[in-house]
C-alpha cells in the first residue's frame, strides 16, 4: 500500500522563501526563526540518474523548491509530473 504524502518545511515569514528539508533560521543570516510548513510532495522531473539500481532526480515542487529525492522505477521524463508516495518500507518515492 502507498500513501501521497506532503513533505515537512519551512517558511521565512519575512522572505516568504520555503525550505524543504526544513531549517531553522532564515538562509540570510538574520537569525530569524522560521515557521514550519507542510509542502506537497507534488512537482515536475527536473532531471534524473541512475546509481546500482536507483533512481534519483531533481523535482520542482511548488514555490521555486527544488529537492533531490529518490525515484520509483522507470522510465523517467524531464518535464512529466510526479508526485511523492511513502512506500511500505517508509521511504517516500517520486513517481509518475
Amino acid at each position: 500500500m502507498t500513501t501521497t504524502v506532503a513533505l515537512p518545511g519551512s517558511k521565512d515569514p519575512v522572505s516568504g522563501e520555503v525550505y524543504v528539508p526544513p531549517r531553522r533560521f532564515a538562509a540570510d543570516g538574520s537569525l530569524r526563526e522560521c515557521q514550519p510548513v507542510e509542502v506537497p510532495a507534488r512537482g515536475v522531473l527536473a532531471s534524473w540518474t541512475s546509481y546500482n539500481g536507483e533512481f534519483y532526480g531533481l523535482v520542482d515542487l511548488a514555490n521555486a523548491v527544488r529537492i533531490q529525492a529518490r525515484l520509483g522505477d522507470g522510465p523517467h521524463e524531464v518535464g512529466s509530473d510526479y508526485v511523492g508516495v511513502r512506500g511500505d518500507d517508509d521511504v517516500v518515492r517520486f513517481q509518475p
